[in-house]
C-alpha cells in the first residue's frame, strides 16, 4: 500500500488557538481547558498517521509560532509544505488584520493554491457556531470554517481535518 507524505503549516496570529488547534488534532489532549496556554517560540512539529482513502497518510504538523520575534525561522517552516491551516480567533480584533499578513506571507508568497489552504476562525469563549466566516476580498476563494473547541466538538474538528486530507490527496 503507497504511503503519502503531506507537510501542513499551522500559521496564524499570536494567541488565536494554533498550537490548542494541533494538539487536538495530533490527538496529544482529550479535553482543550486542560491545554494552558503557552506561547510557541519558533515552531512545534508533530507526526501523525491517517487513513484516508484507502492510503496511509503520514502527516507533518508544524506548528508555527504567532510572534513576528520568530518570522526569520518562517522559510524554513514554510519550505516543502503541502498545505496550511491559518487560524485566527475573530473575538479579538486586531486577529482580522493579521490574519491577512499571515495569507499574505504563507499561501501568496509560497505560491499554495487556494485549494491547500483552510482557514480556521476559532471562537474558544463561544459555545455555538456564528456562520460563515468574514475574511478581506483577497482570501474569499479560500474555504474557511468557524470552529470551537469545546470538548463535544472535537469530532467535528477532526472531521474537518480528515475531509481538508481527502482533498489534498
Amino acid at each position: 500500500m503507497a504511503s503519502t507524505t503531506l507537510k501542513v503549516v499551522i500559521a496564524g496570529p499570536q494567541g488565536s488557538g494554533k498550537s490548542l488547534i494541533t494538539n487536538v488534532l495530533a490527538e496529544t489532549i482529550k479535553d482543550p481547558a486542560d491545554c494552558p496556554y503557552i506561547p510557541t517560540a519558533g515552531v512545534r512539529i508533530f507526526e501523525v498517521e491517517r487513513f484516508i482513502q484507502g492510503r496511509q497518510v503520514h502527516v507533518e504538523l508544524w506548528d508555527a509560532s504567532g510572534d513576528r520575534k520568530f518570522e526569520s525561522t518562517l522559510p524554513a517552516v514554510l519550505a516543502d509544505m503541502n498545505s496550511a491551516l491559518l487560524v485566527f480567533n475573530p473575538e479579538v480584533r486586531a486577529h482580522e488584520a493579521e490574519i491577512k499578513s499571515w495569507y499574505d506571507t504563507v499561501v501568496v508568497n509560497s505560491g499554495l493554491k487556494s485549494d491547500q489552504c483552510l482557514i480556521l476562525s476559532n471562537r474558544p469563549h463561544s459555545g455555538a457556531l456564528h456562520g460563515p466566516v468574514k475574511l478581506p476580498r483577497e482570501m474569499m476563494r479560500l474555504k474557511a470554517q468557524d470552529i470551537n473547541l469545546h470538548p463535544g466538538n472535537l469530532d467535528d474538528c477532526h472531521r474537518l481535518f480528515e475531509e481538508f486530507l481527502e482533498s489534498l490527496i
